[in-house]
C-alpha cells in the first residue's frame, strides 16, 4: 500500500543508485539465459520486456483489493506507475498504453492503421505452423484480416496493418511480421518480448460451424433443470429465439443451434445434445466438454 508519488521516489532512488551500487542494479536489470539458450525474461526481481522493440523494466503488484503496475523505459527515462483500488480491474494494459504513448510507440488499432488493398491482404492468408507445434489461421473476410489459434474457443481476432507486411491485434501489443523466404511465406508472431517463427503450411483452417434455426416453440421444450451430479445442475432457459445454459454458480451462456437437438457454445469449446423419449419429451442432455461426455437427467 503506497502512493504513485512515493513509487516515483522509489524508482528515482533505484535509477540513481541511492540504495545499492550501479553494478548491482545492472545485474538486477539483466535478462538471464538458461542452459538451453532460452531467455527467462526476468532479472533480480524485475521483469524484462519491451514495447514495440523498445526495452522495458517492469513489475506488477497485488494484495487483496489493490493492484499495481510499473513500467520503466530506460532508454527514454520514462516511468509509468498505475494503481487500481479494486482487485477486479488490472492496470497492466493501461500502464503499457500510457508508456507506449509517452515514447511515441502507440499500439496499432483500426484508427491509426494503414489502408491496404484486398490483393495485399490476401497475400498473407493461410495456415502457419510454429516451432512450438501451434497452428495459427489467417483469414480474410470483408477486407479484414483475422487471426485464430488452433483449438481456441474464442472468435477470430481482427489484425490491423501498420505496413504491407506487419499487422497488430486490437488489444495489447501482439503482432505479426510477414515475409517470403525461399519462395515460402513465413511470419514472426510477437507477443512483446516473446517471439515465435511460423511457416506457411497446406493445413486448412476448420470451417466455422453453421448456425441452425430452431423455432421458439421447440426451444421452449428444452427448458428445465438437468442434474450433472449432486449439487451441480445445468439450467436451460429460452428467450424468444435464443437458448441459454447456466451451470450452478456460473453465469448464463448462450447456446447456438447446430441441429434441432445439438447446440454449441462460442465462449468455450463445448456442446450440448438433448435427448427425448418415445413421446418426444426432453428427458436428458449430454454436455460435451474437455473430452468428457457428461449426461444429465432432467429433474
Amino acid at each position: 500500500m503506497s502512493s504513485v508519488d512515493d513509487m516515483l521516489k522509489w524508482q528515482t532512488a533505484i535509477t540513481k543508485d541511492v540504495f545499492v551500487k550501479e553494478e548491482t542494479i545492472d545485474k538486477a536489470f539483466t535478462n538471464y539465459t538458461l542452459n538451453n539458450g532460452d531467455k527467462i525474461n526476468y532479472g533480480y526481481g524485475w521483469s524484462i520486456n519491451e514495447i514495440n522493440a523498445v526495452s522495458t523494466i517492469e513489475h506488477g503488484g497485488a494484495i487483496p483489493g489493490y493492484l499495481s503496475m510499473g513500467v520503466f523505459v530506460p532508454s527514454k527515462n520514462v516511468y509509468v506507475i498505475l494503481f487500481s483500488n479494486c482487485g477486479c480491474q488490472s492496470p497492466t494494459n493501461t500502464a503499457l498504453e500510457i508508456a507506449a504513448l509517452a515514447i511515441d510507440q502507440p499500439k496499432i488499432n483500426n484508427e491509426n492503421s494503414v489502408k491496404l488493398s484486398k490483393k495485399q491482404l490476401s497475400k498473407w492468408v493461410g495456415t502457419y505452423e510454429f516451432d512450438n507445434d501451434v497452428l495459427r489461421y489467417i483469414t480474410l473476410k470483408d477486407n479484414q484480416l483475422y487471426s485464430q489459434r488452433e483449438g481456441s474457443s474464442q472468435d477470430p481476432f481482427k489484425i490491423h496493418p501498420s505496413s504491407p507486411n506487419s499487422f497488430s491485434f486490437e488489444e495489447g501489443f501482439i503482432s505479426y511480421d510477414f515475409s517470403i523466404k525461399d519462395g515460402k511465406k513465413v511470419t514472426l508472431f510477437k507477443n512483446r518480448i516473446n517471439k515465435r517463427k511460423g511457416i506457411f503450411t497446406d493445413k486448412k483452417a476448420p470451417k466455422e460451424k453453421g448456425e441452425f434455426t430452431v423455432s421458439v416453440d421447440v426451444l421452449k421444450t428444452y427448458e428445465g433443470v438437468f442434474e450433472i451430479q449432486p449439487g451441480f445442475d445445468l439450467t436451460i432457459s429460452s428467450k424468444e429465439n435464443q437458448l441459454f445454459a447456466q451451470a450452478t454458480g456460473q453465469q448464463k451462456i448462450e447456446l447456438f443451434a447446430e441441429s434441432k437437438t445439438k447446440f454449441f457454445l462460442k465462449v468455450v469449446k463445448a456442446s450440448v445434445n438433448f435427448h427425448k423419449n418415445d413421446k418426444g419429451q426432453v428427458i436428458a442432455l449430454t454436455l460435451n466438454q474437455g473430452g468428457r461426455a457428461m449426461k444429465a437427467k432432467k429433474k
